[in-house]
């Protein structure tokens, strides 16, 4: 069930700034993406239940790493801070963006989640790969699919 959690706030990384503006014609597609992914990672570090509402479009489809789909209102239900952890941080690497236009991005890269949980002494960290596609709809961008595959470490 942490695991799921945890899976489920990653790919909120998924992350993004630009959500809450119309991205200006200067704005470069690259600045654009890279705004959306931090806007994620914030919204994960801070269990933001609202921010995630606006962050996914409607239809949005997010796969787990053990293969289960969420929609849009079951991530913001499961998105809940855990009892037993002291922290989660999250991280990006290796980043590619493989088509960036005016009304479709598409990020992929390694995802890294560092979790402390209460009562222990040392951190655990869980890689993943993601694909996460992002849609300009009425002006804001949004995400409408996330998917995360375990990385071998």
């Amino acid at each position: 069930m942490k695991r799921i959690f945890i899976t489920l706030a990653i790919v909120l990384t998924i992350s993004s700034l630009a959500l809450w503006q119309t991205v200006s014609q200067s704005k470069s597609c690259e600045q654009t993406a890279k705004e959306l992914e931090l806007r994620g990672i914030e919204i994960a570090q801070n269990f933001d239940k609202a921010g995630y509402g606006q962050f996914l479009s409607d239809d949005a489809v997010i796969i787990a790493n053990n293969g289960e789909a969420f929609s849009k209102n079951q991530g913001i239900a499961s998105l809940t801070r855990p009892t037993d952890l002291t922290s989660v941080s999250y991280a990006t690497k290796d980043v590619n963006i493989r088509i960036c236009g005016e009304t479709n991005i598409v990020v992929i890269g390694k995802d890294i989640t560092t979790i402390k949980e209460k009562g222990k002494k040392e951190s655990t960290i869980q890689l993943y790969w993601f694909t996460r596609v992002y849609e300009k709809r009425r002006a804001q961008w949004q995400l409408i699919y996330s998917q995360l595959t375990d990385l071998a470490e």
